[in-house]
């Protein structure tokens, strides 16, 4: 399994135009950008994608086709926010090429899980709102990222989700800054299960019926393998 190194190259903002996640007016991403930071979600200790490597593998910075999955998710959100942060607790000298990194509040205690990240990117903010990603999803459906914060203003709710009909993508959202003291509240008081905030927000879920490898999650080694064998010029245009 191959992993990026310290000698991982920035991101190339020349590949953004090519983007499939692009909308055909620049106009529109601007126009979100302008309210909305962005939170890439690369905190975790993937567990199911070790296999007795050691150092344990940093998942975020797993080469696919020779680049970081951070590097796809990173250059598909780009164009739809005005500030990119990454939630990390490791090698944050690598994931400062990609935005600020931000690591979990102590406040809300250990194994947090991700909400912790998500809450800690809520106190730092400048914008009104927060699109999150986890990096593990390398490719974003088109036009996504726009379409889950005009659901949340349709459905007058401060958090929009992304589910299928194989079930929901919980971390896959747009929320409001608004939520950062239920949130804060939650977590603090022991909460940890993700759709169980997202219940008490009333979020709405955005229905999205993914094509090809759009919303794939990389969990294990097998996962990662098979995104191999997806068309090497699809993951080009993405990251």
């Amino acid at each position: 399994m191959a992993l990026a190194g310290n000698n991982l190259q920035g991101p190339d903002p020349g590949a953004i135009d090519s983007l499939p996640n692009a909308p055909g007016k620049a106009s529109e991403a601007a126009g979100f950008a302008t309210h909305s930071a962005g939170l890439i979600l690369a905190g975790g200790l993937a567990t199911r994608m070790q296999r007795g490597e050691n150092p344990p593998i940093d998942k975020g910075l797993v080469a696919l086709h020779g680049k970081p999955l951070i590097s796809y998710v990173h250059a598909q959100m780009q164009p739809w926010v005005h500030t990119m942060y990454i939630s990390a607790n490791r090698n944050r000298e690598v994931y400062c090429q990609y935005g600020r990194v931000i690591t979990d509040d102590p406040l809300f205690g250990s194994a947090t899980g991700p909400l912790a990240g998500i809450a800690s990117a809520l106190s730092v903010i400048e914008e009104t709102s927060l699109f999150v990603w986890p990096v593990d999803v390398p490719a974003i459906p088109p036009g996504l990222l726009g379409r889950l914060r005009q659901s949340a203003e349709n459905c007058t709710s401060p958090i929009a989700y992304v589910t299928t009909d194989e079930g929901p993508h919980p971390l896959c959202l747009w929320l409001h800054r608004s939520v950062a003291p239920s949130l804060s509240k939650f977590l603090i008081s022991g909460g940890r299960k993700v759709q169980h905030w997202l219940q008490d927000q009333r979020a709405c879920p955005v229905v999205v019926n993914p094509q090809g490898m759009e919303l794939v999650n990389v969990n294990t080694p097998d996962d990662l393998n098979r995104l191999h064998e997806v068309d090497v010029h699809d993951l080009k245009q993405r990251g």
